[in-house]
């Protein structure tokens, strides 16, 4: 049985005062949660702040988390939920953001243990959950509809936790929020969306449902992501945050794949390479390594046929064209040495990918060190 599963409710709002005007904690006490690093964020932050207080909500802020949140950025937000007496979170930004709140809403009268956690088979529940609002700020994590969370432990490697208690209760998309993304972060989240509902759609495990939101997500990207980034439309901009909602909900319901695994072994290693860039890296070599398996060949194939339906693809070699032409087009690079990745990033990169014996079934140590190896040029 393939069945279709998400409790989210999403709701498509042209501004925050629509967002204010359907929360239902009148009197109540809320934890904002956003980086605030930049002038954009703080403007967006004191927007968000005056207007909660103007409808009889106390506010707090928490805006201690990274990109790439370690444990230890998520601990500090824990403790001040321990100690706040909250009614609600109101989770506001880009993936790191939101898959912190998640760990925080659940961790209400939650004693969290991050080995437990980081264990794939984590599954439990906590009635006691604080309600989490979403507000997402970016094309591409999909977590605003989705029951994962990616956390760093110590070492900066990444963990994938999973809960149904982490999808959020309500997830409000403002596309116009995104009219000051620059075009590097709207090409990189939104490749992100892409990889999602490629990745899901290659699966082939969910849904009718699932599968027909998978094909409509990619082809808005195909189609509108390039146009964005020549004219900062908000058109454009409606058209690619509902292809970031079909890619977490198809996300939620068929799972990632090797890119995915692959892109987060790359930015553990390597900080400064965002997610999105860590699977332009990752994709072509995809490709060219699974293009003729029986198990991935023809949800390749599909995928291949969206990004250009003009170019008949037989072999890996034009499969790798049709994909590194469409990487071109939105600006982004697929090689590592255009990062300048250093002899220590490059040992860490390698020992972290040792670890992964097997994905899938599939023996990867010689693939991911092909991978490094034409990438980096050796």
């Amino acid at each position: 049985m393939k069945k279709y599963y998400n409790p989210v409710e999403i709701n498509f709002v042209e501004s925050v005062d629509e967002v204010i005007s359907a929360l239902e904690y009148e009197n109540g006490k809320c934890l904002m949660i956003i980086q605030d690093n930049i002038k954009v964020m703080c403007d967006l932050r004191e927007t968000f702040r005056k207007k909660l207080i103007e409808a009889g909500i106390t506010v707090d802020i928490f805006n201690s988390i990274r990109p790439n949140p370690l444990y230890s950025d998520i601990d500090k937000g824990i403790q001040v939920i321990k100690e706040g007496n909250y009614d609600f979170l109101l989770a506001i930004g880009g993936g790191s953001t939101l898959d912190s709140a998640k760990v925080m809403a659940f961790s209400n009268k939650y004693d969290i243990r991050w080995q437990e956690m980081y264990n794939r088979d984590f599954k439990k529940v906590n009635p006691q959950k604080l309600p989490l609002i979403a507000v997402p700020t970016t094309f591409g994590t999909g977590s605003h509809v989705t029951q994962a969370s990616v956390v760093s432990d110590s070492n900066n490697v990444k963990h994938t936790i999973f809960s149904d208690d982490f999808f959020p209760k309500t997830a409000y998309i403002i596309p116009a929020l995104s009219l000051t993304l620059p075009n590097f972060l709207t090409a990189s989240t939104s490749f992100d969306a892409f990889c999602h509902l490629s990745e899901s759609y290659i699966n082939n495990r969910y849904s009718e449902i699932s599968s027909h939101m998978a094909i409509e997500g990619m082809e808005k990207i195909v189609c509108n992501l390039p146009k964005v980034l020549k004219e900062n439309s908000l058109t454009y901009r409606n058209q690619l945050a509902i292809a970031d909602a079909y890619a977490g909900l198809t996300l939620s319901n068929g799972g990632a794949n090797i890119p995915h695994t692959f892109g987060e072994l790359i930015t553990s290693s390597i900080n400064r390479i965002n997610h999105g860039q860590s699977l332009a890296i990752v994709y072509p070599y995809f490709i060219k390594s699974f293009f003729d398996d029986p198990a991935y060949r023809e949800g390749i194939r599909g995928v291949l046929e969206i990004v250009n339906d003009q170019i008949p693809v037989i072999c890996s070699s034009q499969a790798i064209e049709v994909m590194t032409d469409f990487l071109d087009e939105i600006g982004m690079s697929y090689n590592l040495s255009e990062y300048k990745v250093t002899p220590e990033e490059l040992n860490r990169l390698k020992s972290y990918f040792k670890r992964q014996k097997k994905f899938q079934g599939v023996l990867i140590d010689e693939m991911i060190s092909d991978l490094v190896n034409e990438r980096i040029g050796e």
